[in-house]
């Protein structure tokens, strides 16, 4: 068995460069959650941001079983986008 000794100052490095390469905009998890609960994407529009600092998107979501509309707001980024093209691929 060939076993190394490890720097524990490393590990903790890596460790915390993981957790954050994960962390997501709330905004980005509550529309996650809205489409896994059955919410559909209605409407999306490519607005200016109020601060003038680039883009944000304005989606409206509509839940068919509750006849609920809903609008929201997510900055415009490639994760965005990525998600709003798929979420359109599979509707």
């Amino acid at each position: 068995m060939n076993l190394q000794k490890v720097d524990r100052k490393q590990v903790r490095h890596l460790a915390s460069r993981q957790a954050y390469a994960q962390v997501r905009p709330a905004s980005y998890m509550v529309l996650l959650s809205a489409l896994d609960e059955g919410w559909r994407i209605v409407d999306v529009e490519l607005t200016p941001a109020k601060d003038q600092n680039g883009y944000i998107f304005i989606i409206t979501l509509n839940h068919p079983a509750a006849r609920l509309l809903q609008e929201m707001t997510l900055p415009c980024n490639t994760m965005t986008e990525n998600l709003l093209h798929d979420a359109r691929q599979s509707a």
